[in-house]
C-alpha cells in the first residue's frame, strides 16, 4: 500500500497563517470603523485653523456684521442645552481652535454668567432675538472660589458669545453689530 502525501491544507503552519490573516482583517476593519468617528477627529474651519472637537458640544457657523457693514464668518462651539450652558468653558485652557462659544437660548433671557472653574479670561457679548448687539464685558476667572462675580447683559438677549479676552473686536462684535447663527464651519 502506498502512502498518501499530506495535503497542504492539513499543514499546521497553513492554519496559523490563515488565523493571522483573519486577525489582521478584523483589526483593519476595527481601525477603519473607529477612524470614521468624527467626534475624535479635528476639522478645518473656513479660516484654515485646526479645530479639535470638544466632547459634549456641537460646532456651528456664525456671521457677525459690523456697524460699518462688513461681515465675517466664524466657527464656534454651541451650548444649546441647559447642561451645556452650565458647563460652558469650565476647566478648559483654550477654545480648541474655535473662534467662540455661543450660548443660544430659545426665549429672551437675562441669565447672568459667572467664571467659576473657568481657567481662561473671556470677553462676552450679548445679542437680542433679532441678532442685534445688546452689550459686552470682560470676565476674569475666579477659580473654585465659593462666590464669583456675576456678569449680565444690559437687556434681554437670546445669544451670548464668549471669546478669549479682548477678541470681540476681531470677531466684529460691538456696538451696532448683528449676529446670524447657522451653517457649518
Amino acid at each position: 500500500m502506498a502512502a498518501v502525501p499530506a495535503r497542504p491544507s492539513d499543514h499546521p503552519l497553513r492554519w496559523i497563517i490563515g488565523a493571522a490573516v483573519a486577525i489582521l482583517v478584523v483589526a483593519l476593519a476595527v481601525f477603519l470603523i473607529r477612524g470614521i468617528d468624527t467626534a475624535a477627529r479635528p476639522t478645518i474651519d473656513t479660516n484654515g485653523a485646526r479645530l479639535s472637537r470638544v466632547a459634549g458640544f456641537d460646532q456651528i457657523g456664525f456671521s457677525v456684521r459690523r456697524a460699518d457693514g462688513s461681515t465675517s464668518r466664524h466657527c464656534g462651539l454651541l451650548a444649546l442645552t441647559a447642561a451645556q450652558q452650565a458647563q460652558g468653558l469650565m476647566n478648559r485652557t483654550d477654545l480648541a481652535g474655535y473662534d467662540a462659544m455661543l450660548f443660544q437660548f430659545g426665549d429672551p433671557t437675562t441669565t447672568q454668567f459667572y467664571m467659576k472653574d473657568t481657567l481662561i479670561a473671556l470677553s462676552i457679548a450679548w445679542f437680542d432675538a433679532s441678532g442685534h448687539f445688546v452689550s459686552a464685558t470682560d470676565m476674569t476667572p475666579c477659580g473654585s472660589a465659593a462666590v464669583c462675580p456675576l456678569y449680565h447683559a444690559d437687556g434681554p438677549y437670546t445669544v451670548a458669545l464668549e471669546v478669549a479676552l479682548g477678541r470681540l473686536g476681531s470677531i466684529g462684535a460691538g456696538a451696532g453689530s448683528t449676529i446670524a447663527i447657522g451653517g457649518s464651519c
